[in-house]
């Protein structure tokens, strides 16, 4: 049921990184985010929550392999939509 999943990683996301005692979770809803609006099948709306969360954790050269996984939905969604 992405919506619902939707629903409840925007709402940790609205808390922001200063509102939640794990500032990571925050930062890892949008990835979460990005996920579901493909489930969705809504794929501008993943790539710019893909866009989000590499722009703050993509320079990582060294952490949670959900880095990999984003630069590499990004790049397929990039990809699609090129054809």
């Amino acid at each position: 049921r992405p919506e619902e999943a939707l629903r409840a990683f925007e709402q940790i996301h609205s808390l922001g990184q200063g509102g939640l005692h794990q500032p990571d979770l925050a930062v890892l809803s949008l990835v979460r985010s990005a996920m579901a609006f493909e489930a969705m099948g809504r794929p501008v709306d993943a790539a710019g929550r893909y866009r989000q969360f590499l722009a703050l954790w993509g320079e990582a050269t060294d952490g949670p392999e959900v880095i990999a996984q984003a630069r590499a939905s990004l790049s397929a969604l990039q990809h699609s939509r090129a054809q």
